[in-house]
This record gives structure tokens, C-alpha cells and sequence, in this order.
């Protein structure tokens, strides 16, 4: 049974996606990564998941980490993780600190350190197939034309750090899928997402 990986949960992107993601394949199952002091609110995401969606009980399991952290708060057992590597068919990469206000230093710990992080942590998962990374459209900061997907670096300037440190994590990406050690322009997906919004009743 191939594992797919996810950071982000249970927030509100990798609670939609995750049981849409499991919904493709009866032989995957998925382990998100979460900190501790989510643990209780990402037991509850799950059953509530699965209240919904009985079928996919025993595919869903939460693993306590942090993605600013080297080894994604792994390292305690290293035979563990590298069997867990070994397991990865895919990675989902949604974690991110999604606030206008923030301040660089901690944008620059969760948005570009850990993204780096995770990069670092794919290249050692050899049955590694997808890696899915959530960007956004306002890496284009204050650029005052089109700024299509294909577009990254077109000298702007960024209206908050948010902006900025999404755009660093990106340019990363892009940076390993052009000159990483496998053939990351193969595995590598990049969407930048506008905007999220809970649905209303």
C-alpha cells in the first residue's frame, strides 16, 4: 500500500483535500504530519472525516513532527523514519503560515525553512513519485503586468512578508526541480492557489 505524505492538516486545505486525494486510490493510505499541539484537534478532523466517509477508516494516521525542524521532528527513531521513507509514494506539501501580518522571521521558519525541509526530506524517499507544492498567485507581489504561471522572478517588489517568503519557498522549489540530485522536473507539481474560502450555508 503506497503512503501519501501531507503537511497542512487538519487545516483548512489539507482537511477538503485529504479524503478527495485517498478517494483516487483504494491502495493508498495517509500520513499527516502534524504538531503536537494539534494532535487533539486533528483527532477529531479524522473522525469527523470518517463519520462522513466510513470507507476510508484505518487509511488516515497522524504522526507528530514539525517541518521547521531538519529532519521534520523524525529523527527520534532513524530506522523508523528510513522505512517510512521508503513507503512515500507521494507527498502533499500544504503547510504554511497563510497571514498577511506575519513577521519575517517566522515567515522565513515555516514558509522557506520548511519547505526547504520538506525538499530535503524528498530527495531521500526513493519510491517518491509526486511532490505537490501549494503555492500562491501572490508571489507576484507588486508586479504591475501579467504574471502568468510561467513567471516567477520579474524583479518585483512584495507588498508584506508573507508575499516574500512564499515567493523564496517557490523560487526553492523551482530551484530543485531544475538542478535537484533525481529528476525532480518529473515528479515536481506547483499550483499557486488565489484564495480559500470555507463554504457557507
Amino acid at each position: 500500500m503506497s503512503t501519501i505524505f501531507l503537511t497542512g492538516f487538519p487545516g483548512f486545505l489539507g482537511s477538503a483535500l485529504l479524503p478527495r486525494i485517498l478517494a483516487r486510490s483504494e491502495n493508498s493510505h495517509a500520513l499527516c504530519l502534524i504538531q503536537a499541539k494539534f494532535a487533539e484537534e486533528s483527532r477529531l478532523k479524522v473522525e469527523a472525516i470518517l463519520a462522513e466517509q466510513p470507507e476510508l477508516a484505518g487509511r488516515i494516521e497522524l504522526i507528530e513532527g514539525d517541518i521547521t525542524a531538519p529532519d521534520l521532528g523524525l529523527g527520534r527513531d532513524p530506522a523508523a523514519t528510513d522505512e517510512l521513507r521508503h513507503s512515500i509514494g507521494e507527498i502533499y506539501h500544504l503547510a504554511a503560515i497563510y497571514d498577511l501580518s506575519v513577521a519575517r522571521r517566522v515567515g522565513m521558519r515555516i514558509n522557506v525553512d520548511g519547505t526547504r525541509h520538506m525538499l530535503d526530506f524528498a530527495e531521500n524517499c526513493p519510491e517518491l513519485t509526486r511532490f505537490h507544492y501549494v503555492s500562491t498567485c501572490y508571489v507576484s507581489g507588486t508586479h504591475p503586468g501579467i504574471f502568468t504561471e510561467a513567471d516567477l522572478d520579474k524583479g518585483q517588489e512584495f507588498n508584506n512578508y508573507y508575499e516574500e517568503t512564499k515567493y523564496l519557498a517557490e523560487v526553492d522549489v523551482q530551484e530543485r526541480m531544475a538542478h535537484g540530485r533525481r529528476s525532480w522536473s518529473a515528479i515536481a507539481a506547483l499550483a499557486r492557489r488565489k484564495s480559500t474560502t470555507a463554504p457557507t450555508l
